[in-house]
C-alpha cells in the first residue's frame, strides 16, 4: 500500500467519523426541538383550560360565599334567639 492510499483511507475514516458525529448531534438537536415544541404545546393547552374554567370557578366561589353568608346569619339569629330566651328565663 502506498503512502497516498494509506493517507486517503485515513482521511476517509476521519471524514466518516466526523460525519457520524454530525448526524448524531443533528439528531439530538432535532429531538430537543421536538421536546420543546411539545412542552410549549402542553403549556398552551393548560393555559386554555385555566382560562375556559375561570368563569366557572368565579361562579362556584360566589355561590359558596352566599351559602356561607346565609348559614352564618342563620347561626347568628339562633344565638340571638337563645340569648333572648335565657335572659327572659332568668328574670
Amino acid at each position: 500500500m502506498t503512502a497516498f492510499a494509506s493517507h486517503f483511507i485515513s482521511t476517509c475514516l476521519q471524514y466518516s467519523t466526523i460525519s457520524n458525529t454530525c448526524v448524531q448531534q443533528e439528531s439530538a438537536i432535532a429531538n430537543m426541538e421536538n421536546r420543546n415544541h411539545f412542552s410549549l404545546h402542553c403549556i398552551q393547552m393548560e393555559t386554555q383550560l385555566i382560562h375556559s374554567n375561570m368563569m366557572m370557578l368565579h361562579t362556584a366561589l360566589l355561590h359558596m360565599a352566599r351559602v356561607e353568608s346565609v348559614s352564618a346569619s342563620e347561626v347568628m339569629s339562633l344565638f340571638s334567639l337563645s340569648a333572648d330566651r335565657t335572659s327572659t328565663e332568668r328574670c
